[in-house]
């Protein structure tokens, strides 16, 4: 069944492309921490089995809480969940241009550090949509680089967690919205999604007041979520981490863009920031256990979709297939190549890495 609004000429944009995983293929019996999830405290149990079977033996939840009850009650679930899901501490950004608010969030951060947050997630809505007065009865959108938000990136470096930090978003984002935007059935699902309008902040300004906020912040360690949203350009992606070496990347949501280009670049960048690169997935499951795989279409997903989203991630890192379908279809029409990274790197992806910055010490 079609979207509703969607017109019936569009219909293509709904069909698969490319190869499916086999069933033939084995994913090697490696541990995995996957560092991009959201997932509901209800079901934390529940989700916590099912990724053990794909191999996952822990997840950081990125919808942790604010460090209140609410972070408290999160908790709960989290060790009847075996310590399994990890959560993270969001921003409270209530009260946000009055006096005193950095030294208050910045408590409300360690507090729920102490309580048993493991880093702090930044939502893309921070230099989109995160609004602060302007001074003259109305509002502007506050900066990445605001100093309001130095105390915040300073408390996550003394107390040694990671600021795991969505910054803009695909470029077709920012085209216009039309039949020829390459994710156009993504933008026409979700029309908020679309910064097409020039009243937006541009993504390159984005992506210069992230950076100027890295170069700020030496001692803190920030996560750039989905490839640090440069997928698309791996020299510039290069140039971001050589430039930065208190910034680490995840694969979350993006293996339909890093799979895009030449597979044998693609190895060698992995190779080369093998230290630097951390497995994740965007993997969302509800209070009533609804799955969203990387980015919604607005379709029921079963765990037989799971399963295979979970196993084309695995075959994009361990084989050299060409011609797949990528994990996230609605993302666009196009196949990945798998990049049949070496295990020695594999594991570092998979585990090492986010272990290092979550100081967990168990190995399976």
């Amino acid at each position: 069944m079609l979207p509703e609004g969607l017109p019936a000429t569009m219909a293509y944009l709904l069909q698969p492309v490319g190869e499916i995983t086999p069933p033939s293929f084995e994913p090697k019996p490696l541990p995995k921490i996957d560092f991009h999830t959201h997932i509901h405290p209800y079901v934390y149990e529940l989700t916590a089995r099912f990724l053990k079977e794909q191999g996952i033996e822990y997840a950081v939840n990125l919808s942790g809480g604010l460090g209140g009850e609410e972070f408290d009650y999160m908790l709960e679930f989290a060790r009847k969940a075996g310590g399994r899901i990890i959560p993270f501490c969001m921003v409270d950004w209530e009260g946000l241009g009055e006096d005193g608010w950095s030294k208050k969030a910045g408590q409300k951060f360690r507090a729920c550090i102490k309580k048993g947050g493991r880093g702090m997630k930044i939502f893309k809505g921070l230099g989109l949509g995160v609004m602060i007065p302007d001074g003259k009865g109305g509002e502007k959108v506050l900066p990445i680089d605001s100093p309001l938000l130095d105390p915040l990136w300073t408390a996550a470096g003394e107390l040694q967690v990671p600021v795991a930090i969505h910054t803009a978003d695909p470029k077709a984002f920012w085209d216009p919205p039309n039949e020829k935007n390459e994710r156009y059935l993504e933008l026409f699902l979700h029309p908020s999604w679309s910064f097409h309008d020039p009243e937006n902040p541009r993504r390159e300004e984005l992506f210069a007041a992230r950076n100027r906020v890295l170069a700020r912040h030496r001692r803190t360690v920030f996560a750039g979520l989905h490839y640090a949203s440069h997928p698309d350009n791996l020299d510039d992606l290069r140039a971001l981490l050589k430039e930065n070496p208190n910034l680490m990347i995840d694969t979350a949501a993006r293996l339909s863009e890093i799979g895009r280009h030449d597979p044998e670049q693609v190895r060698a960048f992995h190779i080369e920031f093998q230290d630097r690169i951390l497995f994740g997935t965007d993997f969302m499951v509800s209070g009533r256990g609804e799955l969203t795989l990387g980015s919604s279409d607005e379709s029921p997903k079963s765990v037989a979709d799971a399963r295979l989203f979970f196993r084309t991630h695995w075959r994009f890192f361990e084989t050299r297939d060409h011609n797949m379908a990528h994990p996230t279809p609605v993302q666009g029409r196009w196949t990945i190549d798998g990049i049949g990274l070496p295990e020695p790197v594999l594991r570092k992806i998979y585990w090492s890495n986010a272990a290092r910055l979550l100081r967990i010490k168990d190995t399976p």
